[in-house]
């Protein structure tokens, strides 16, 4: 749905909602005197529609100067993304939560309570064994991607959150970055040589969900198959 809002000396201002998604988006056309609107886009977590509807405006203003200034036949326009994500963080340490909480505008939950909390995406960056026969069932989320070392107690867990409808990454491919990286010191590479192979581990990541998805297998499955073929001669 797009909801025009009128301000004056721009050409066209919308608010923008996907009622399936709950994505919420501002685009603003400022000036197309001197040819078609070219922006850029802003993802944030805004206090409200009104604060992003500003904020885009003066992007966009921002834009039709600088193509002007610069001698181009464009205009000037800008894409706003209103992040509405909450943050929950939890640790065993609870000046280390807060002192997160208070740098990223997070929510606090005890560590007992975190499993149980309704979210999108479980990140489990501590200790191992986070999903285990008991946890299981508390579990509220849609993914679970973490840093930890052995997220599932046993390799069957994997299966049983894929009966669930719950998205696991692997943890071993997920976390493989600090390997990626002692490697390339090892080899003598360079830190921007050594940035481009770990971010290729969300394409890995991405292979394996792909092959899960194909074969029917769980993607702790997908992930030890792939790792395997390359072990055997």
């Amino acid at each position: 749905m797009m909801t025009p809002i009128h301000a004056d000396g721009f050409e066209q201002v919308a608010l923008c909602r996907d009622e399936e998604t709950g994505l919420r988006s501002v685009v603003v056309i400022h000036d197309t005197t001197l040819g078609p609107a070219l922006g850029g886009v802003r993802m944030h977590a805004y206090p409200d529609e009104d604060a992003a509807v500003v904020d885009g405006l003066w992007l966009a203003e921002a834009m039709t100067l600088k193509a002007a200034a610069a001698g181009l036949g464009l205009g000037g326009g800008w894409s706003i993304m209103i992040e509405a994500a909450e943050l929950i963080v939890a640790d065993t340490d609870p000046r280390r939560a807060d002192a997160v909480a208070a740098r990223h505008g997070a929510r606090v939950v005890a560590p007992e309570a975190a499993l149980a909390v309704a979210c999108d995406v479980l990140a489990p960056c501590g200790l191992g064994s986070v999903v285990t026969d008991q946890t299981l069932p508390w579990l509220e989320c849609r993914i679970i991607v973490g840093g930890a070392n052995n997220v599932l107690a046993t390799p069957a867990h994997a299966a049983m959150l894929q009966a669930r409808g719950i998205l696991y990454a692997p943890d071993f491919c997920v976390n493989a970055g600090d390997l990626i990286f002692l490697e390339e010191q090892l080899l003598g590479h360079d830190s921007a040589h050594a940035e481009a192979r770990v971010r290729q581990v969300g394409v890995r990541v991405a292979e394996v969900l792909d092959r899960s998805r194909r074969t029917g297998v769980s993607t702790a499955d997908a992930a030890t198959e792939l790792a395997r073929a390359r072990l055997r001669p």
